[in-house]
């Protein structure tokens, strides 16, 4: 799972979080969050998009109306 996202702070710059999962068969929450040096140094997450990546191909995302 890839989470990209812009911060006020950064304006258009790409920032990137992933987390990986093994043996996954159906349903994972997920949370991520951008706190502490992320936040301080970029400011509040103004857009996202998420993707589900498998074998280095997206199968699913989805992305904020201002992405």
């Amino acid at each position: 799972m890839r989470l990209d996202y812009r911060q006020a702070m950064t304006r258009e710059r790409v920032m990137t979080k992933t987390q990986e999962y093994r043996n996954f068969d159906g349903f994972e929450k997920t949370v991520i969050k951008v706190a502490g040096d992320d936040y301080v140094r970029g400011g509040v997450v103004n857009s996202w998009r998420i993707s589900i990546v498998r074998d280095g191909k997206i199968v699913a995302q989805e992305k904020s109306f201002i992405w």
